[in-house]
C-alpha cells in the first residue's frame, strides 16, 4: 500500500512541474513571435534638434523617440505640397514597402504628421546620412519614382 501512495504523490508532484514548463515554453514561443514585427514608428513625430535653415537637410541621428533613433526634417522648398508636415521618425529602406508608417489624421488640425505616406529613397548626400535610403514623407517629394542621386551611384 505505501508503494502505491508514493507512486501517486510522484505523480501528483509531477503535474505542476509538467504545467509550468508547459507555460514557460508558450511565454517563449510567444515573445519570440512579437518581436518578429518590429514597429520603427516611421511617421512619428520627433526633434532633429536643429534650426531649419534654406536648402539644408535638418536631421537627429540620435532620436530618443524615434525607434531607429532617425528624425527627419525635409528641405522646404517651393516644390513642397505640404510645408506644415513636422519632422518625423524615419528607418533605413530597400524598397517602398519597407516605409509603412503614421500619417496624418485629418480631422485632426493640430496632426502635423505626413499626408501622403512614405517612399524609399536617398535623403541627403552630405553627413552621417549620405547616400543611405531612408523612408521619406512623400509630401516633400516630386510624383513619381525616386532616383538614386549621382553622387551615390555605386555606394
Amino acid at each position: 500500500m505505501s508503494q502505491k501512495l508514493t507512486s501517486s504523490r510522484r505523480l501528483s508532484s509531477s503535474i505542476p512541474l509538467k504545467i509550468s514548463l508547459l507555460g514557460a515554453l508558450l511565454l517563449v514561443v510567444a515573445s519570440l513571435s512579437s518581436t518578429g514585427c518590429e514597429d520603427k514608428a516611421i511617421g512619428r513625430p520627433c526633434d532633429t534638434l536643429t534650426t531649419d535653415l534654406p536648402n539644408d537637410n535638418p536631421y537627429n541621428t540620435q532620436a530618443l523617440e524615434c525607434p531607429m533613433r532617425i528624425c527627419l526634417k525635409p528641405i522646404d522648398n517651393s516644390a513642397t505640397k505640404s510645408a506644415d508636415t513636422t519632422a518625423f521618425c524615419s528607418s533605413e529602406c530597400s524598397q517602398d514597402s519597407d516605409c509603412d508608417g503614421q500619417i496624418r489624421d485629418k480631422n485632426n488640425n493640430n496632426d502635423k504628421r505626413c499626408i501622403r505616406g512614405f517612399a524609399c529613397g536617398v535623403y541627403t548626400t552630405k553627413g552621417a546620412l549620405s547616400c543611405k535610403k531612408l523612408c521619406i514623407c512623400k509630401d516633400f517629394l516630386p510624383d513619381g519614382p525616386l532616383s538614386t542621386p549621382s553622387d551615390c551611384e555605386g555606394k
